[in-house]
């Protein structure tokens, strides 16, 4: 249906007699076949006195061919049709799903990282703020992140097939601002995630150098004991060979825990992990130099202990333990003076600092009392007269 019949290449049996009425018979005695169709025109042909033959088979297939080329163009329109409507689709749903996603981001996003300068003053601490971190990465971010992936895929889906949209300089624009504010909410997601894990290892680093400050006291204090009862120079060299061990196997790594302390301090930039640093660092160095000093002492007891044992005369050697022992009262003396005045010129001062526990602030006095007395007492007048009458027993005395 549909084709005009003068166009068809083929003719109905009954329009082809029809139109051939006086010479049907002679045409089909010609012919000699009935599946032929005889199909008179006006061609060069029947100037020559012969008529055209069609076979319905290609007549039907050029039919055919026609009507798929059509139906192809109709079904190129539908699809160019689908396709702009799937995205206008995909337009509106990406305009209608941003809003949601820049109103989180300036609301829960930027109020949790209100407090991201913030990462404890212990191990526990950072503990409960890396929990805080984890609870809102999954329970908050992760579904809005996924939100955002989709949508940049939908955004490119839309750049690919969207250019007869008429708002798509706004979609390109509420695009930009979602990638501007959620690329800066991520890298402070990240530096936040970073700076706690900095916060946790310098918490435990610092703690390690705590400990191992203490221990070090414990064992200087061990050794000034085993000192004291020294009466050989072998025993004390047995002394020294203990301190020379504990030194070359710890020493090194606390250097290197102080690097790490240090490093970890300027990445956090932090007034407390400054200050934290700097506590540690003179805390280390003092017990370097009671460490040194130790050994000094160690060493000058040995030579005196050797020249001791070497003398045969029994007073002398007698003599010699006393000026020994008032040289160790003369140096312990020093020492003593010399960790007064580390109290009165470091430690005292921090009391009026604002990074003291609040639980220690106005009590200097009940905690070192007269100290400042006690120093000048020993600095000026004791430690004077004990220089003095280093060589005389009786002004000792």
């Amino acid at each position: 249906s549909g084709i005009d019949e003068q166009d068809s290449p083929v003719s109905s049996p009954s329009a082809s007699v029809s139109r051939s009425h006086g010479s049907s018979d002679n045409l089909l005695a010609d012919i000699g076949n009935p599946r032929v169709l005889v199909v008179p025109r006006k061609t060069r042909a029947q100037s020559t006195g012969h008529l055209e033959l069609i076979d319905p088979k290609t007549a039907i297939s050029a039919t055919l061919k026609n009507l798929e080329s059509k139906l192809a163009g109709v079904m190129m329109l539908w699809k160019n049709r689908k396709s702009r409507l799937e995205q206008t689709r995909k337009a509106i749903a990406f305009s209608d799903s941003i809003p949601a996603i820049l109103e989180w981001i300036d609301g829960e996003g930027n109020k949790y990282l209100e407090g991201k300068n913030e990462f404890g003053r212990s191990v526990e601490d950072v503990g409960k703020l890396i929990g805080e971190y984890v609870r809102f990465e999954q329970q908050e971010m992760r579904s809005v992140a996924k939100e955002v992936e989709r949508l940049k895929l939908l955004y490119r889906s839309i750049e690919e097939g969207g250019s007869h949209l008429d708002d798509l300089n706004q979609i390109r624009s509420l695009a930009s601002q979602l990638g501007v504010k959620w690329g800066r909410f991520d890298r402070d997601m990240k530096a936040r995630n970073s700076n706690l894990e900095n916060a946790l290892h310098f918490h435990k680093t610092l703690f390690e150098t705590t400990n191992w400050c203490h221990k070090t006291q414990q064992l200087l204090e061990s050794l000034e004991d085993k000192k004291e009862r020294c009466d050989s120079s072998q025993e004390v060299s047995q002394l020294l060979s203990e301190m020379d061990l504990y030194t070359s196997a710890t020493r090194n790594d606390q250097t290197e825990r102080l690097q790490q302390i240090k490093h970890l301090a300027v990445v956090l930039r932090n007034n407390y992990f400054t200050e934290a640093s700097n506590q540690i660092e003179l805390n280390l160095n003092q017990m370097f130099s009671e460490m040194d000093q130790n050994r000094t002492d160690l060493k000058r007891l040995q030579n005196q202990l050797v020249q001791i044992e070497g003398e045969k005369n029994k007073e002398e050697r007698t003599k010699k333990q006393r000026e020994r022992v008032m040289e160790e009262l003369v140096q312990t003396e020093k020492l003593y003076v010399a960790d007064l005045r580390i109290i009165v010129e470091q430690y005292l001062p921090r009391f009026s600092t604002n990074l003291l526990p609040n639980s220690l602030r106005g009590k200097e006095s009940i905690i070192f009392c007269n100290i400042q007395e006690i120093e000048k007492f020993h600095r000026l007048f004791l430690l004077k007269r004990l220089e003095d009458g280093e060589d005389d027993v009786d002004t000792i005395a």
